[in-house]
């Protein structure tokens, strides 16, 4: 089972800066309410130039309504060097990349 939300829309707020965290901001959304966000790692690939954020919920035990339970959350994500870098959100419905360059 996929443990993962549906990512909407991955924003970093200013200039990328390389060697520094950047603050990223993450509008996603769980199946339902029973869901709720347990883990957060963030992986770096510098010979593939990406950052990968997987997100990870778990559903909470007993039944729930069926509807989207949306989400917001800001990402504190390490550019380790200048250049062009993928940012690759891990989703439920398929991975969110976003193109950054960092300076």
């Amino acid at each position: 089972m996929n443990d993962n939300p549906f990512i909407k829309s991955l924003e970093f707020s200013n200039p990328v800066r390389a060697g520094e965290e950047n603050t990223a901001h993450l509008q996603a959304e769980w199946p339902n309410p029973g869901w709720t966000h347990i883990d957060t790692q963030i992986t770096i690939e510098e010979k593939e130039r990406r950052i990968i954020v997987n997100l990870r919920g778990q559903r909470g035990p007993g039944m729930s309504i069926m509807v989207i339970k949306p989400f917001q959350t800001d990402l504190e994500i390490l550019v380790p060097d200048l250049g062009d870098w993928d940012v690759v959100v891990k989703g439920r419905a398929g991975d969110h990349i976003v193109k950054i360059t960092a300076i």
